[in-house]
């Protein structure tokens, strides 16, 4: 079972790096969760001695930018990963494509524990995975977990390396330049025969001119890479093209109950033919 409640969140304060946590602890080793909590709202530390001012201010704004990324999705994101995660059959490895910060993922450690999941997660941002390392460290994650700086379309398996059961998008598919040449690589190198693909994303109901328009926008206040307006058509025809079926969907939480948006999972496996027609979907 997963964990519920806030013993399963991370808090503002477990986004200091270990670092910061140390200064802090040096300045006054009777600190208390709630002064570091205000450390970590206000994003202002003591630099170390031997630290220049052009590098605590570089470590800062790639600090700053995986806390926009984790206080911004961490909180959905979290059930996203606790659904697909208790799908996954005992002692699969995973590839976790866009594993970002790996907050939401390690928010779900003890299905990772209690299932012996081996999980692989690749980033393109330097930022992202070099705060998911601090909090691989933390959460003493790094036997079953690990990531790596790296585009989807430049991993490969290391030499002798086993191709994975499963390989997870979770809502990073549409982000891709090339979505289709992503599933086209997974397949042909790095996902095992009669291994399944997982995907979270949130899609569009109907037709949004206003969702269009905002969403890219919200790169440029937030740092964060939201993609664009996602239709669950044109979602398929992409798996369609690279071989793929939908053999099971799953919508996510309560947003996806009405209004014009939905959280779905959808479990995808290699098939000859195309995809099912969309008018099967749930979120028609």
């Amino acid at each position: 079972m997963a964990e519920s409640g806030a013993n399963s969140n991370l808090y503002p304060e477990d986004l200091l790096p270990p670092e910061t946590r140390e200064v802090a602890a040096s300045n006054n080793p009777h600190a208390s969760k709630e002064s570091l909590r205000e450390l970590a709202y206000a994003g202002v530390y003591s630099a170390p001695e031997n630290e220049s001012w052009p590098q605590w201010f570089d470590r800062w704004r790639r600090w700053t930018r995986a806390a926009i990324y984790d206080a911004a999705i961490v909180w959905f994101t979290s059930e996203w990963y606790r659904t697909v995660l208790e799908k996954l059959p005992a002692k699969s490895s995973v590839l976790d494509v866009g594993v970002g910060t790996a907050a939401a993922l390690l928010n779900n450690i003890s299905i990772i524990n209690e299932r012996q999941l081996r999980i692989k997660g690749v980033d393109i941002d330097a930022d992202y995975i070099a705060r998911a390392q601090d909090l691989i460290r933390d959460k003493n994650a790094s036997g079953l977990v690990n990531v790596e700086h790296m585009s989807i379309y430049d991993y490969f398996l290391p030499p002798g390396g086993q191709r994975f059961d499963a390989v997870y998008f979770s809502g990073s598919f549409m982000l891709l330049p090339d979505p289709s040449a992503a599933l086209l690589h997974v397949k042909a190198n790095l996902l095992k025969e009669g291994g399944l693909l997982y995907f979270t994303q949130t899609f569009e109901r109907r037709r949004s001119f206003l969702v269009e328009t905002i969403k890219p926008l919200l790169r440029v206040i937030t740092t964060i890479d939201f993609g664009r307006a996602t239709y669950y058509d044109e979602f398929a025809r992409q798996l369609s093209a690279a071989g793929f079926k939908i053999t099971a969907e799953e919508e996510i939480g309560s947003e996806s109950g009405g209004g014009g948006r939905g959280n779905v999972m959808l479990i995808t496996a290699a098939e000859a033919e195309s995809v099912a027609s969309s008018s099967s979907s749930l979120i028609d």
